[in-house]
């Protein structure tokens, strides 16, 4: 089992946020962000000279330098994060809780994690999205054609089938990282509203593959 972006047309393309609520705030069951993370997650970035630099003002930045992270505004002020990662080396930003939670009835009610993103400018190197059950158990899918195919500086719900993650290696009785985004390249994204959802009628972006 892999992780892919979907092919088949209709599928490739995540949905254009056009309305006043947000996907999350619609049908959302497990919010991890919104306006700011929802507890027991927090929200961390990080590079080789420290993974775990603490999101604590309107602006962080990691060990080296090479991500900066501040407030930025999707449906109201202040309600989502600007990365900006300026290619120097790897560097992440991600929602983490210590010790992992128990996700393990999302085996036998399938859920996907959606969240909203606006890529500001595209990558220049591989970028992965990352689920972690205490590292280095986890899994992860690249998502650089994802970024490079959503229009430029518009928002749009993108979302990954957890069913695919578990086969691919995320043990849900100890998820302790549910989001992390992973580049060495530039890249200039926002995100927010990060939920845990109902599989509807719109299939997950990024699925399964054999």
């Amino acid at each position: 089992y892999g992780l892919s972006l979907k092919d088949a047309v209709g599928e490739t393309r995540p949905l254009l946020e056009t309305s006043g609520l947000s996907a999350a705030s619609r049908r959302s069951e497990t919010v991890l962000y919104d306006r700011r993370a929802v507890s027991p997650w927090r929200v961390f970035l990080g590079d080789e000279k420290g993974w775990q630099t603490p999101l604590a003002t309107a602006q962080s930045v990691s060990a080296s330098g090479i991500l900066t992270v501040s407030e930025a505004d999707h449906l109201v002020q202040g309600d989502a994060l600007r990365a900006v990662w300026n290619g120097k080396g790897q560097a992440q930003l991600y929602l983490q809780a210590g010790g992992g939670t128990n996700w393990t009835e999302l085996l036998t009610t399938p859920r996907q994690l959606a969240f909203s993103i606006k890529v500001n400018g595209r990558p220049t190197a591989t970028t992965h999205f990352r689920q972690d059950c205490i590292y280095p158990c986890g899994a992860k899918a690249d998502i650089t054609r994802l970024l490079n195919v959503v229009p430029l500086s518009q928002w749009v719900r993108v979302s990954i089938d957890e069913q695919c993650l578990f086969a691919s290696g995320l043990d849900p009785r100890k998820v302790e990282t549910p989001f992390l985004i992973h580049t060495s390249g530039k890249l200039d994204l926002s995100v927010s509203y990060i939920a845990l959802e109902a599989i509807g009628a719109n299939p997950p972006t990024v699925g399964c593959r054999k």
